[in-house]
């Protein structure tokens, strides 16, 4: 399947969550207020966090290696199997920490203590929160756009409902427990769809752990576990340190530009998450995959820098529709935030490489080192400028990002006159 039809489907994917999030933003912002939103966004990169536990971290490498497989004619049947075991154990663990930390997680990361049943129905709800991971992993690896779409229009319908009913009934708390119930809906929903694929019998087989296949898989156990501890938490620091130096309100508004930032990028890490990383995995050839990459940059970078601009331009107007009054302060976090989101797309397209390719320690090492830079540079500019400083670390820090990645690839990038035999250094340095 093409980018562009990719591209094509994504955009009909999110045509339906940009028109479904445009309602469940504008519900969470009337009942909710900003604080509501702030709180939602701090829930979730914890049920982020406990999609990455509960899988063991290893949905990027059932994409990558179901790719593989379907393109040498190699078995999947040890594959699937040993994920499902990997699956099962991961999130008993899971659900047995998380659900006996609730009430420390409900004080800490959402600031009330009184949430800590939410947590724990999380915990207990854990299972089908990796179960519907799995699935949409097997159908991106397989290349099943078509279903895959499906799934995803499943998760944005059943959401919006269960949050304008939540919301409008129970507040804040309402809001919380849609996102915690929507996997359940989703998973139900996926279940439907691929029970009537070629390889949904290889799901009914008996769990059970294969050392080869566990190997391979556990590579990326370790860079899923890193973007789990990494990325989320990053934001939950930041959160809160804006809550203690400016206030709720303010982190409601960062997060509602975030919330913005997410929607119309749909298309773009859509597109990424579902052609680049099993068609990288797939080339060899560091001619095709230089082509593919730059296909990337041409297709998407215009899209993200025409939408970003148009939001810009129409920012007051768009604060008017998706949200309430008391949310014009969010004018000023705009500017940079989109700066940022068009160096953010720009450094993923070329930063799977590193997912396709499996170098596990140059993964783990600029996680660690960008995430803890963002953080860094926040501290830096929200004393220098205010809240709104958030905008500035995110979008020097997904620059240099960029930069540091085209640098590490850039055999991939740059075309070099030698033989087609000789396959660049990066991945076999960095591996």
């Amino acid at each position: 399947m093409s980018l562009l039809r990719t591209s094509a489907l994504a955009a009909v994917s999110t045509a339906i969550k940009v028109s479904t999030a445009f309602i469940s933003v504008k519900a969470i912002a009337w009942f909710a207020g900003p604080e509501g939103l702030a709180k939602l966004g701090q829930l979730s990169n914890v049920i982020s966090v406990v999609t990455i536990v509960a899988g063991g971290g290893i949905f990027g490498g059932v994409t990558k290696y179901v790719a593989e497989y379907r393109a040498a004619g190699k078995s999947l049947g040890p594959l699937v199997a040993t994920s499902v075991a990997l699956i099962l154990a991961c999130s008993v663990g899971a659900a047995l920490l998380l659900g006996g930390s609730a009430w420390f997680v409900a004080a800490h990361v959402l600031g009330d203590g009184s949430y800590w049943q939410l947590i724990l129905l999380l915990a207990l709800l854990t299972g089908f929160v990796a179960g519907n991971n799995l699935l949409t992993s097997l159908l991106n690896g397989h290349k099943d756009i078509g279903r895959l779409t499906r799934v995803n229009v499943t998760t944005s319908l059943a959401g919006v409902v269960l949050t304008v009913a939540l919301v409008w009934a129970m507040g804040v708390q309402g809001a919380l427990l849609a996102l915690i119930v929507t996997p359940v809906a989703t998973f139900l929903g996926a279940v439907l769809l691929v029970r009537r694929t070629e390889w949904w019998p290889l799901l009914k087989q008996r769990p059970r752990f294969d050392r080869g296949e566990l190997k391979g898989l556990s590579r990326f156990t370790a860079m899923s576990v890193t973007t789990a501890v990494c990325g989320p938490v990053a934001m939950i620091v930041l959160r809160d340190y804006l809550a203690a130096h400016a206030s709720w309100q303010e982190v409601g508004y960062w997060q509602g530009v975030w919330k913005i930032s997410e929607v119309y990028l749909m298309v773009a890490t859509l597109s990424i998450s579902t052609y680049f990383l099993p068609r990288l995995s797939e080339l060899k050839d560091p001619a095709e995959l230089r082509r593919e990459i730059l296909q990337g940059y041409k297709t998407l970078l215009p899209l993200v820098a025409l939408t970003a601009a148009g939001i810009f331009v129409f920012r007051t107007l768009l604060i008017r529709l998706l949200f309430a009054p008391g949310f014009e302060p969010m004018e000023h976090f705009f500017l940079f935030q989109l700066i940022g989101d068009f160096f953010k797309i720009g450094s993923w397209v070329v930063a799977h490489l590193m997912l396709a390719k499996a170098t596990t320690r140059l993964f783990i090492i600029s996680e660690i080192v960008f995430s803890g830079a963002f953080v860094g540079w926040s501290l830096f500019f929200v004393k220098h400028f205010g809240a709104v400083g958030v905008t500035y670390a995110f979008a020097l820090n997904y620059l240099t990002y960029w930069i540091f990645m085209a640098w590490v690839f850039r055999d991939y990038l740059v075309a070099q006159k030698r033989s087609p035999a000789a396959a660049p250094q990066s991945e076999a340095t960095h591996g």
